[in-house]
């Protein structure tokens, strides 16, 4: 082979082996590069399914222990009505007794005693006991009133606390992106490069090799 011709094809394979070698390592940088990409990935998805778990896991304790203190204090209150509730009636059954009480001794002394003297006093006896019967019934609806009060506080406030520990909606994670893949030359590339520098040797030596 001419020297001229020599110099082309050790060039064209030169060529080849500097592009082969650049090609491997930037093949070698994409596929590390890529699994990087796919680790990472994973990771945020774990992390993500972690933090899910997490956040069920204390909604569904918070929502339990809210309900249970509720009902605690639901059971309280309404014990604390129902003392309200015997306290009122032991009032109102007390105050018709004395009622009763003092017109049968009016009765008894009727013959000693006028008869509108009686009438006023009986009426009396009965206005008496209708208005501390009026008054304690007024006092056990306000007992009601307020039960309720705290019974709409109570709700509220477990409420809050359910809504507080709601699990907060994750952002979706894309999937990373699938970088192209790295053309390495092979042996055809290489059999085309000194083909292709022969055939220039020749073209440039007018149909001859220099």
């Amino acid at each position: 082979m001419a020297i001229g011709t020599a110099l082309m094809v050790g060039s064209a394979i030169l060529g080849y082996s500097s592009s082969r070698r650049q090609a491997k390592a930037d093949a070698r940088y994409r596929r590390a590069l890529q699994i990087q990409r796919n680790e990472h990935y994973l990771r945020m998805v774990k992390y993500q399914q972690e933090l899910s778990d997490f956040q069920n896991k204390r909604y569904e304790f918070t929502a339990g222990s809210a309900k249970k203190d509720a009902d605690q204090q639901y059971s309280t209150v309404l014990e604390q009505l129902g003392q309200r509730k015997k306290q009122a009636f032991d009032r109102i059954a007390q105050y018709e007794q004395k009622a009763y009480e003092t017109i049968g001794r009016m009765n008894v002394s009727r013959e000693s005693t006028a008869g509108n003297s009686v009438l006023a006093a009986t009426q009396a006896a009965l206005v008496k006991a209708a208005r501390q019967v009026e008054i304690t019934q007024d006092d056990y609806e306000g007992k009601i009133a307020q039960g309720n009060r705290q019974f709409n506080a109570i709700q509220a406030q477990a409420a809050n606390r359910i809504n507080a520990a709601m699990p907060s909606p994750l952002q979706p994670l894309a999937p990373p992106d699938q970088l192209q893949g790295t053309y390495v030359p092979g042996t055809g590339d290489l059999m085309a490069s000194v083909m292709g520098a022969v055939g220039s040797a020749y073209m440039a030596g007018g149909g001859e090799f220099l």
